[in-house]
């Protein structure tokens, strides 16, 4: 059996075939293991959790529908289903927004699709974290400012939606210096089960004392099947680190 080139993959031109790069940011990692995501929390609720999504309080008055800042919000994610799902969310500036007309088992990321100025590098598309949640309140991600609007979550995790199988690729760490940090590369399959036995949580790849930058390609992908959930969580030994982390994934569809 062939398969087609990466190249080909990245540009749209192998049929059925897609490349995914999962970019994770974490800016306050403990010494208790905890996702690689700018709130620390990635949340995997079983079938019949799946919950609309609004964009918190507390946000910058410029931050809505008609100001300066971001005016609109991309979600992208999980449905109960299993398949992948989208929806936006208008801004509201200080005040929570409406929620999310569809419900999502799992948030995958969560952009600024339009804002109300032209950004430039001194000029970010929004003016404060945009925090994503529940309507009960429970946080769901984060498009940080960290300085800087990155106008984009920075989730370390993926989920694979149940017409695609996924392939791992690679894996990329990078610790803050003068820190040590341990990290996990973690699957688990069967995210639509709802009653025992259930297939596990399993390490993939375990890297120790980093203090730097560590990339891990793998000549043989690592097979992931549908409905995985796949992630980096990472821990470091005094007070906190910033982490980052990648996930390189090749994803066929198989229905």
């Amino acid at each position: 059996m062939s398969y087609p080139k990466p190249f080909d993959i990245a540009t749209g031109g192998a049929d059925g075939w897609r490349s995914i790069k999962v970019e994770g940011r974490n800016t306050a990692v403990g010494q208790t293991f905890v996702p690689i995501t700018p709130a620390g929390i990635y949340q995997t609720p079983q079938l019949g959790g799946a919950v609309q999504l609004r964009i918190s309080a507390g946000g910058n008055a410029n931050d809505t529908a008609a100001g300066l800042g971001a005016r609109e919000v991309l979600l992208y994610g999980i449905d109960q289903n299993g398949f992948e799902i989208t929806d936006t969310i208008v801004t509201a500036g200080a005040s929570a927004s409406l929620p999310s007309a569809r419900t999502f088992m799992r948030l995958l990321s969560a952009r600024v699709s339009k804002s109300g100025r032209y950004a430039n590098q001194t000029t970010a598309s929004h003016f404060a974290d945009i925090n994503i949640e529940s309507t009960g309140g429970a946080v769901w991600g984060s498009i940080p400012l960290n300085g800087f609007g990155e106008a984009i979550s920075r989730i370390g995790a993926f989920t694979v939606p149940i017409d695609y199988e996924a392939f791992l690729i690679g894996v990329r760490v990078n610790a803050s210096a003068g820190k040590t940090v341990d990290a996990i590369v973690f699957k688990r399959e069967g995210i639509l089960q709802t009653a025992p036995p259930y297939d596990p949580m399993v390490v993939i790849t375990s890297l120790f004392n980093l203090t730097g930058f560590e990339d891990l390609g793998y000549e043989a992908p690592i097979y992931l099947p549908p409905l995985t959930d796949i992630g980096i969580m990472a821990v470091v030994d005094v007070q906190t680190a910033r982490v980052g982390s990648g996930l390189g994934l090749l994803l066929r569809r198989v229905r």
